[in-house]
């Protein structure tokens, strides 16, 4: 374990878990982890729904019983989870172009007791996508991979450790 932290591989890939908010999640070599950005996220959508709920609840078609969300990217699942646990009413739907990634958020769905029906993951190769032709969404959301390559001698080293 020193000499993998010693290579500066990231500690959540050494204990193979880590902790987000109050989820624990499981960590695997060829999903990202959550970086303290995505909170911002999860911050924002949930307000953007408690706005709706607010302001906007006469409106049958955006109450969150009725509300579709598309994740394109879900990598561990940690931002969709965060919004079911609080608005579990809502249908969603994750893409990823890594099956890795998809069998990683089912994993940590269940490692966190978050079962809900109307959520649906799958693994799409983006140039596929009209996998999905005639679906509608009312909030897309997405965090990836932000740091372009020729950034990588600059970054911290655990950082580089994902990128090609």
């Amino acid at each position: 374990m020193i000499i993998k932290r010693l290579n500066s591989i990231p500690i959540q890939y050494i204990v193979k878990h880590w902790f987000f908010e109050d989820l624990k999640i499981i960590c695997e070599n060829d999903v990202l982890i959550p970086r303290p950005e995505s909170k911002k996220i999860v911050e924002l959508v949930i307000s953007i729904i408690e706005f709706i709920i607010i302001e906007i609840i006469n409106l049958e078609r955006l109450k969150p019983d009725l509300m579709r969300f598309m994740e394109i990217g879900v990598g561990s699942g940690v931002l969709f989870m965060l919004i079911l646990k609080k608005y579990p009413d809502i249908t969603f739907v994750g893409i990823d172009i890594n099956k890795n990634a998809i069998n990683l958020s089912l994993k940590n769905l269940k490692m966190n007791k978050i079962f809900f029906m109307k959520t649906h993951l799958e693994a799409i190769d983006f140039k596929d996508f009209q996998v999905l032709p005639n679906q509608k969404f009312d909030f897309i959301i997405t965090n990836p991979p932000y740091i372009p390559l020729r950034d990588k001698n600059t970054v911290q080293k655990e950082l580089k450790y994902n990128l090609c």
